[in-house]
């Protein structure tokens, strides 16, 4: 991930961001937050896991970039006070039940008119595959995630401006990196090896991206 990516060109594009101050809501380590570094005036990262935000200022820090220990349900700063809030695959993580408040939140510390922007994996691709076949991720995830994105949607504080997916791809260089990284609850070690060896050791998957503006 860099700054040129075609990702980031084209949230520029709809969401300029230079000059402006941006809060990255479960930032964990902190690699999206120094990419949004490189085209913000300022970013405030917040996370509730203290050990990855101190990987973050450890290796991912920047002289306009802020680390704070926080959660997306309850952020420490005033009203208005961001012209942007990124979730970079991080809404899906708050409990279902404290989606709506986290929503709130985000919606009080962006200013009139300011964007929303929510990055979350999606339902396509050779990853989400082996998700399904291996349980590489829990089934209620999924549900939280369909039930994250219908939250987002039917919000009527802010209006959707843009939405359109990637593709990414995650090479494994072992079948133990495989089993490290995803940690699969079903099949065997076989069945695992002939899914990777089929897709040449590279799995796909689909990110979505929408962009909300807050109406007022």
């Amino acid at each position: 991930m860099s700054g040129s990516t075609p990702f980031l060109r084209r949230l520029q594009s709809i969401v300029p961001l230079k000059d402006k101050a941006v809060l990255d809501i479960g930032c964990g380590e902190g690699l999206w937050t120094k990419e949004l570094a490189h085209h913000c005036r300022r970013v405030v990262a917040i996370d509730p896991d203290r050990t990855a935000l101190r990987t973050a200022l450890k290796n991912n820090g920047a002289d306009n970039i802020s680390y704070a220990h926080g959660r997306a349900e309850r952020i420490a700063f005033p009203n208005a006070s961001f012209d942007a809030v990124v979730f970079a695959k991080s809404f899906h993580h708050v409990p279902p039940k404290s989606m709506p408040r986290a929503l709130d939140e985000a919606l009080r510390v962006t200013k009139p008119k300011g964007c929303l922007v929510f990055i979350e994996l999606g339902w396509a691709g050779s990853f989400y595959e082996a998700e399904l076949q291996f349980g590489c991720d829990h089934d209620d995830i999924r549900t939280i995630k369909a039930y994250a994105y219908q939250l987002m949607l039917s919000e009527r504080r802010m209006k959707e401006i843009a939405e359109w997916t990637e593709v990414l791809s995650y090479q494994y260089r072992s079948l133990q990196e495989f089993i490290d990284n995803e940690q699969p609850r079903r099949g065997t070690r076989p069945e695992w090896k002939r899914f990777l060896a089929r897709h040449r050791q590279r799995l796909t998957a689909e990110e979505r991206i929408n962009v909300f503006r807050k109406r007022r």
